[in-house]
Order: C-alpha cells, then sequence, then structure tokens
C-alpha cells in the first residue's frame, strides 16, 4: 500500500470495531489495521498464514459484521467480481468503508481474471451497492516498471529492474510532457492510461 492510500484509512470510530482483511496472505496489513484501533479478521482461500479459510464469494460471516473491509491485490484474482462485491457489501455495516487495490497493467500473476480499469473498478463497486468516493491510479507504480519486476524479469529486485527501462520511461515521460504542451493529452491522462493498479475506496 502506498503512503497516499495509507492516509486514507479510516481510525476506528467505536470499540470494538472488526476490519476484514480479504485476501489477506501472510497477514502484512495486520499490524497496520490494528494500529488504526481495529480487531483483525484475516481471510484468505489458500494461504498458510490465514487465520480463516473461505471464499470471497460467499462469506462465512453474518450480515453487517465488519466496520471496514481491506482487499488489496484480490479483485483480478477472482473469478466472479460481481459476486464477491456484492459478499462485501452484505458483511460490511452501513457508513462502513471498503478499501483496496485492483491490477490493471499488471502482468498476468498467479490466478488473474480480470484486471480492472477505473470504469471497471467503478461499475464493479456500484453494481455491488457502494457509494465509491476515489479510483485513483497508482503514481509510483506503472505498466512498464510492473512489466519489468513481474514480466521480463521476473523476481528481479525493483532496484535492478527499475534502470533496465529507465530510458523508455524517460522517453515515455517526455513525450507526454510535450503531447500536454501541445494540448493532446494531459498529466492526468497519463497516470491513468498507464498506470499498474489502482486505488479504491467507498462506503456502503
Amino acid at each position: 500500500m502506498s503512503h497516499e492510500f495509507l492516509s486514507h484509512f479510516p481510525c476506528a470510530r467505536t470499540q470494538p470495531a472488526l476490519v476484514l482483511d480479504l485476501g489477506c496472505g501472510d497477514a502484512i496489513h495486520q499490524p497496520i489495521c490494528e494500529h488504526a484501533g481495529y480487531e483483525w479478521v484475516g481471510v484468505d482461500h489458500a494461504a498458510k498464514g490465514a487465520p480463516i479459510l473461505a471464499d470471497a464469494h460467499s462469506l462465512p460471516f453474518c450480515d453487517q459484521a465488519f466496520d471496514c473491509v481491506l482487499t488489496v491485490a484480490v479483485f483480478e484474482h477472482l473469478r466472479f467480481p460481481f459476486v464477491a462485491i456484492e459478499e462485501l457489501h452484505r458483511v460490511l455495516r452501513p457508513g462502513g468503508k471498503l478499501l483496496g487495490t485492483v491490477a490493471f497493467l499488471e502482468p498476468l500473476h498467479g490466478d488473474s481474471y480480470y484486471h480492472h480499469s477505473h470504469l471497471g473498478t467503478l461499475n464493479t463497486h456500484r453494481h455491488g451497492g457502494f457509494n465509491v468516493q476515489c479510483v485513483a491510479p497508482f503514481m509510483h507504480w506503472s505498466g512498464l516498471l510492473a512489466l519489468a519486476q513481474n514480466g521480463l524479469y521476473p523476481r528481479m529486485p525493483l532496484p535492478l529492474a527499475s534502470p533496465l527501462i529507465a530510458p523508455l520511461q524517460w522517453v515515455h515521460v517526455l513525450w507526454w510532457k510535450v503531447a500536454s504542451r501541445l494540448r493532446l493529452t494531459s498529466p492526468e491522462k497519463r497516470l491513468r492510461n498507464t498506470t499498474a493498479a489502482f486505488a479504491f475506496i467507498a462506503s456502503r
């Protein structure tokens, strides 16, 4: 999660307050959630570090059980995202927040089914009944960088992969600056069109 994304992470308003970390993996976000005042509930379909193994399409929780839901890099791995978003709406309390990220121009990784554009992200969440407050591209995680680290040079450390694409990245940014000066496009469109992933914030 980026610093910009973390700045929007809500603090618990009541005690006790529960946060659902859907696709929690090895529980790397547990400290963040607990620091914000939540009791952390981690769910994954296969990860060994997950305290609860479950399917995102049919969550084993009662209605309105959670005050907040966090789902980082999960929706691209769901076979039926429209079903999963309805489940998240069901288990989230009125006024609760849904925060997460979804892949866009990242290369195929794991069982990737649906990488989402900004419009796809907006459409999915609105289908689930959420009030979408923000869908934003990652400024420092471009599709080009993701392709280098996860596609062209898999598992290569980022400090090594970055210099390999630096000349192309430089030309890319330079051309978009020229195009912006000519009013052919804008810096905002560059970020939107070339990001590797989108972050989203929504409320029930």
